[in-house]
């Protein structure tokens, strides 16, 4: 069984405090020091995401705790809210980002280990973990890991290492050594390609698993002076397009395909132009007990027929019963008049890698302008 924080009841904030506490203690326990020598934590990522499995509600939280100059690895650690109860999840290494789906009865979660991407080389790849409640306890059924292309994408099908609906290993039980174990125990689907666990796609936009589509909707196309923008949505989901698995902004000028990192995972995307600013919103809310509404703004400001990263924020809500959001929390994690008030490291949209928004988000921690 999970450990839980029964004391009292938790709210959203208090209980991603407490997954912060557990990735402090793992941290400590694996011995990784900075290069000063203590053991100060930053957080890239810490966040709550509501899910429904089999008519119950629950929110799963996670941090990702890195280091200024990130002087050891980083580490992912999970929570379940449940019924204002904290359960205690999972910590691991080396993860620099967490993306969630799940269906009726299972909990699919991507760890991320964002690698070096040279001419020749893109050593990027996920961890596929899912978990199936069994008699209220979520347990690890399949462990794979897949290859991603160089816009994070998966790119081929995973490898399954473990598949078995049983309850062998429970959430909190999955560690690494752990799943190091079981990568290297010889078993029937040892290091085989899996259809199940594949809810992605692939860089040619043919899916992996015959159950996923993709569909293609434009949101916005103006000219700026001689140039054409276009922009579309690429939406990947298995039944319903409006319930998604996730939704990314592809970017066009001229004609030519200039970014495509900016995505998310069930939520919505806006696009609005007002000269000279182009903004992307992606929200997302669930009927969870808190009522949280979170949302990202991504501001680029056109200049010289360039667009640049003007502002780079997030809002939480909390919605009351009338229906009304109030705003309970907001971050900036860039402003270019005040991160880069010279102009000396401008962030052209065409020069932006995956993973760019985690980056600005430590940034920001480091520099002490952002606080959770």
């Amino acid at each position: 069984m999970w450990l839980a924080l029964p004391v009292h009841a938790l709210d959203y904030f208090q209980s991603l405090d407490q997954v912060k506490r557990w990735s402090n203690d793992f941290v400590r326990q694996q011995g990784y020091k900075t290069l000063g020598g203590d053991n100060y934590n930053l957080y890239s990522k810490a966040t709550g995401k509501s899910f429904s499995v089999q008519n119950q509600n629950y929110m799963l939280l996670y941090v990702i705790n890195t280091t200024e100059g990130n002087t050891r690895p980083p580490v992912v650690c999970t929570g379940i809210l449940f019924k204002e109860k904290l359960y205690k999840g999972f910590c691991l290494g080396g993860f620099d980002n967490l993306d969630m789906q799940n269906t009726k009865d299972t909990l699919l979660l991507k760890l991320i280990a964002t690698g070096t991407h040279t001419p020749t080389a893109n050593t990027s790849a996920q961890t596929l973990l899912v978990f199936k409640n069994i008699e209220g306890t979520f347990y690890l059924v399949r462990y794979a890991k897949q290859a991603l292309d160089n816009a994070l994408f998966p790119a081929g099908a995973p490898k399954t290492f473990y598949e078995q609906e049983s309850s062998t290993y429970a959430m909190s039980d999955v560690n690494d050594k752990l799943l190091e174990k079981l990568q290297h125990k010889p078993s029937s689907t040892s290091a085989r390609p899996s259809r199940e666990v594949c809810l992605g796609e692939n860089a040619d936009s043919n899916p992996c698993d015959p159950k996923v589509k993709t569909k293609t909707e434009d949101l916005l196309s103006f000219q700026a002076g001689a140039d054409r923008y276009s922009f579309s949505k690429r939406i990947t989901y298995v039944d319903n397009p409006e319930d998604s698995n996730s939704v990314c902004v592809l970017t066009r000028h001229n004609g030519k395909l200039l970014s495509r990192t900016l995505c998310i995972h069930q939520g919505q995307v806006d696009l609005a132009y007002k000269f000279p600013y182009l903004t992307f919103e992606m929200g997302h809310y669930d009927p969870s007990e808190d009522n949280i509404y979170t949302k990202l703004y991504v501001t680029f400001k056109l200049v010289d027929n360039t667009f640049y990263l003007h502002q780079f924020s997030q809002q939480f809500f909390r919605e009351a019963d009338n229906g009304d959001r109030q705003v309970v929390r907001t971050l900036i994690f860039y402003r270019q008049s005040r991160d880069d008030p010279r102009k000396r490291h401008l962030l052209s949209l065409d020069s932006l890698e995956p993973g760019f928004t985690q980056k600005l988000q430590t940034q920001c921690f480091e520099k002490g302008y952002c606080v959770y």
